[in-house]
């Protein structure tokens, strides 16, 4: 899992074969922003979720961790995406490949502070 934020662009990692029934659902093949990102519940476990940008869905009643009904948004489970790398993420990560002592210096988890060039 990487640590997703508002902004990042993501797309399905597979097709998937949605069991939620509402209007805006994701299509394999399609980028999608992220508009935030959450941790709730899905069948009693713990899931990052994620809601997009370009894809809204109308509120929905559902029940919290404590059993008490909220009403919310549906999300998406991030672990079906992927993030989109950019063509400047893919120079970031030749830079890190090519430059043993760049690689050693960074945090691999934390790419976006290289400086490319």
């Amino acid at each position: 899992m990487w640590n997703v934020r508002p902004g990042d662009k993501v797309t399905l990692a597979r097709h998937v074969n949605w069991t939620v029934s509402v209007p805006n659902l994701p299509v394999y093949g399609e980028v999608y922003t992220v508009r935030d990102a959450y941790v709730g519940h899905l069948n009693g476990v713990e899931q990052v979720g994620i809601r997009l940008v370009e894809l809204v869905n109308p509120q929905s009643s559902m029940t919290s961790v404590d059993g008490r009904p909220k009403i919310d948004e549906i999300g998406f489970v991030l672990k079906v995406f992927r993030p989109v790398i950019s063509h400047k993420g893919m120079e970031t990560l030749r830079s890190l490949l090519t430059n043993p002592k760049l690689l050693r210096e960074t945090n691999p988890l934390d790419v976006r502070k290289v400086k490319v060039g």
